[in-house]
């Protein structure tokens, strides 16, 4: 009889963040299905208007009764490819040249002699890299990075990271009789961007430098206050679950 699956996510920041999985049969194996999205939004503090985001976020699987398929993990990403080309091209010539003369008065002999080579050798090295927004990290993790040209470190992450796609493959562990899966999108405090609405005149930086901490713990007070309540400790901004979502076995 084919297994079913509860899946219960938890979206404290729905303006924010959605993280939705699910597990489905595959034969001998299941597959874990990824949907994670993001966006931006605007908050007022003071007066003043705040365009929040995340630039970059960390997905962690906590996988109970299985393990991951070898090679099955989504956002692989290889080490770079070199590519070498070369040219080259070589002249070489050489050249004698000799003379004996003799005169009444005396025997001499003349020898001169001409040689030359050049030659140029030419040689180059290309590197070719694509980024990936999601990149496979060690240990059932991923790393989710807002990307543009020249990858400018406030750019914000708005829009679909993965489309209801296959994060990874799971098999049953040895002697595991019920899967389960939780997965937490944890964003470090460092990696909220907060932008003054209107512009980046000098008055408004000013007001960002001083009400950029109220600002972030507005956001993420939601996110907090479900951490607190379910570890017993304070607020912490250093690393913050956003998103989270549990999926298990019947």
């Amino acid at each position: 009889m084919e297994p079913k699956f509860l899946h219960a996510p938890l979206n404290p920041l729905p303006e924010l963040t959605e993280l939705q999985l699910r597990i489905s049969s595959a034969g001998e194996t299941y597959e874990l299905m990824c949907q994670l999205v993001f966006a931006d939004t605007t908050i007022g503090l003071g007066g003043s208007e705040y365009r929040v985001g995340f630039s970059q976020a960390r997905l962690q699987l906590d996988l109970e009764g299985c393990e991951r398929v070898l090679g099955s993990d989504y956002g692989s990403e290889r080490l770079p490819q070199l590519d070498e080309t070369g040219s080259g091209s070589s002249q070489q010539s050489i050249g004698f040249e000799g003379g004996i003369g003799a005169s009444p008065e005396a025997v001499t002999a003349n020898v001169t002699a001409r040689a030359g080579r050049s030659g140029k050798q030419e040689h180059s090295k290309e590197l070719k890299r694509t980024h990936l927004p999601v990149v496979a990290l060690p240990n059932g993790s991923w790393r989710i990075r807002a990307l543009s040209a020249g990858c400018a470190r406030n750019d914000l992450l708005s829009g679909t990271a993965i489309a209801g796609e296959r994060l990874c493959s799971l098999e049953r562990s040895q002697g595991g009789n019920r899967i389960a899966v939780i997965g937490e999108l944890q964003v470090a405090g460092r990696h909220v961007v907060v932008q003054p609405v209107g512009g980046e005149r000098i008055g408004k930086k000013l007001k960002l430098w001083g009400n950029k901490e109220a600002v972030i713990a507005k956001v993420l007070e939601k996110a907090m206050r479900r951490e607190a309540s379910q570890s017993g400790e304070g607020h912490s901004m250093s690393t913050v679950v956003v998103s989270k979502c549990e999926v298990s076995e019947q």
